[in-house]
């Protein structure tokens, strides 16, 4: 199943309703509709990268505040870092979401 989301660069549509999310069998289906509608742009992607991103957030906010509460004293006293720290955190969890890369670039980016 397939889920997509339209926005009409006219403003309106009357076949397709603006923000409204679609079930499709196929993308074959969805393939027609905007070769049929040429006014639609599929709007699903944007929507999903956002939706990820702030799954990501949720989750890296809360190690953070658990990590706040075990490693404070430690980060303070200069014997570890914060990106240690979550680094740890993320080992004990186990996660395999690819969060390491995602720590990288929170913590390096200029």
């Amino acid at each position: 199943m397939f889920y997509y989301a339209f926005k009409s660069n006219y403003g309106y549509n009357p076949s397709v309703r603006e923000g409204k999310i679609y079930f499709f069998s196929s993308k074959i289906s969805m393939i027609y509709l905007l070769s049929i509608n040429k006014d639609l742009i599929n709007i699903a992607y944007p929507i999903k990268n956002f939706c990820k991103m702030i799954h990501k957030k949720k989750f890296l906010r809360k190690i953070i505040n658990e990590v706040v509460i075990k490693e404070k004293l430690n980060v303070e006293l200069g014997k570890i870092t914060w990106y240690r720290a979550i680094e740890r955190k993320l080992k004990e969890i186990n996660s395999d979401d690819n969060l390491h890369n995602y720590l990288f670039y929170i913590f390096h980016k200029k």
